[in-house]
């Protein structure tokens, strides 16, 4: 499937009337067997793409955490992917 042991996909969804979202994180194994999840509300994000960098900040927060440290990340928001891959301080500074 991946090279690396473990594979992290990062997730959120946003409502832009009310700011009213969610996040969430699946880990799997190189044989796609979950290895740890984790949900979170929130209610404070200002567009979809805060929500997105939300995912993936609190995603990799949350697989350190469980003890993950050789991960592959995915993200279905290609700007979050380039910004990242920008590795950029001005990318981030919003958020």
């Amino acid at each position: 499937m991946w090279d690396l042991t473990y594979k992290l996909n990062v997730d959120a969804v946003f409502i832009l009337e009310t700011g009213v979202g969610g996040i969430g994180a699946v880990i799997r194994n190189d044989k796609g067997e979950v290895m740890a999840a984790m949900a979170l509300p929130f209610a404070r994000a200002t567009s979809s793409k805060h929500a997105e960098i939300m995912a993936f900040l609190f995603g990799m927060k949350f697989a350190r955490d469980a003890g993950f440290s050789s991960i592959l990340i995915e993200s279905d928001s290609q700007g979050v992917v380039n910004d990242v891959k920008k590795d950029e301080e001005e990318s981030w500074a919003s958020y």
